[in-house]
């Protein structure tokens, strides 16, 4: 009964989060020497306590992984570690709460899910991505969020967090969906909706990277216009929840996991944070990315980083810009969080 009632959490969570696929273990990748792991530690392997088992994911959340994997494979990393790669984050949670993984990515409203679903089973230990949606548009496109009014702006899933996170942000702009603007939800997928940009038939849509970097490449009228994490800035500023930001992954732990080893938690946290440096750092981390066929090819992977907004956010900071993001959700729908707010045990901070 626990195992399906876990399912049937996950299903409706990942109903509410950006990325969605079948389950996915490439090849150890081929490209050239890149950058070393800059770890303030020695490489001396801390292997007494056996190995981690991670998982990342393919898209914007995995990507702060990639140097981790590199140095994995190098045999060059603190803990001795067993890395998959996914594309199904329900797969993930399920292996995260059963304990067959120790530490994964996850989008964030589904880590808050399981968390109260299960009584805290699992908690976040670091932000690994903040926005990365952004406004799609054809021709001049907005200056602001303001000048939609009168518009039907295109949303791939209805019931998602682009829609909750657009419709937050226009009523702090002045305007009501249903009434200043309409949401349509007809494109059910990412993909779908980019395929429609990229044949330059969609005056305004929310997509999230690598889509809107995908699709627009492809479109002779099409541009992105606007950063929702720039117009969240702007929207929240002087409110409760100034200092939040779009947090749409993180890093989650099996609490017990964590209780057990947390030693090689915080020797994961180091890592994260060095893998996380080198690739928002190095002319290298395209090539890096892509070997884990993270993103689709290295040209795109040049494109989406910068926009990914990749991060190794933990304690504190990672709890203040979580929080506000959460509410919004909440506040929107119950269930994208699991029916209420996490509480202050759902965030990890290291000693």
């Amino acid at each position: 009964m626990m195992k399906k009632l876990f399912s049937l959490v996950l299903v409706a969570a990942l109903m509410l989060t950006l990325f969605a696929g079948c389950s996915k273990v490439p090849a150890k990748p081929s490209f050239e020497e890149g950058a070393t792991m800059e770890t303030a530690q020695t490489t001396k392997r801390i292997e007494s306590d056996g190995t981690v088992r991670i998982a990342g994911l393919v898209g914007p959340t995995g990507i702060g992984m990639s140097y981790l994997f590199k140095s994995i494979d190098e045999g060059k990393s603190l803990n001795k570690y067993a890395y998959t790669i996914e594309s199904d984050p329900s797969l993930v949670g399920q292996k995260l709460l059963s304990g067959e993984l120790d530490i994964a990515a996850l989008p964030t409203n589904v880590a808050a899910t399981l968390y109260n679903k299960s009584e805290g089973k699992i908690k976040i230990i670091s932000l690994a991505t903040l926005n990365v949606l952004y406004l799609v548009e054809m021709g001049e496109g907005s200056e602001s969020l303001a000048d939609l009014k009168g518009s039907k702006i295109y949303i791939s899933g209805q019931g998602s967090a682009p829609e909750y996170v657009m419709q937050f942000l226009l009523e702090k702009n002045g305007l009501k969906v249903g009434t200043d603007v309409n949401f349509s939800f007809e494109f059910g997928t990412h993909a779908d909706l980019a395929a429609l940009v990229a044949s330059n038939r969609v005056m305004h849509c929310v997509l999230p990277e690598p889509n809107a970097t995908i699709s627009t490449s492809k479109a002779s009228k099409e541009k992105i216009t606007l950063d929702l994490g720039k117009e969240w800035e702007k929207a929240v500023e002087g409110t409760d929840a100034q200092g939040s930001e779009i947090c749409m992954g993180c890093i989650a732990v099996n609490s017990a996991f964590l209780d057990a080893r947390p030693k090689a938690v915080s020797a994961f946290l180091r890592e994260y944070k060095a893998s996380v440096s080198n690739v928002r750092s190095q002319t290298t981390a395209p090539e890096v990315v892509a070997g884990y066929k993270i993103v689709e090819s290295a040209d795109v992977a040049k494109e989406i980083i910068p926009r990914c907004n990749i991060v190794c956010i933990t304690g504190d900071e990672m709890q203040e810009k979580t929080t506000g993001f959460l509410k919004v959700l909440f506040d929107s729908n119950k269930a994208s969080v699991g029916g209420k707010l996490p509480d202050d045990n759902f965030y990890y901070k290291d000693k």
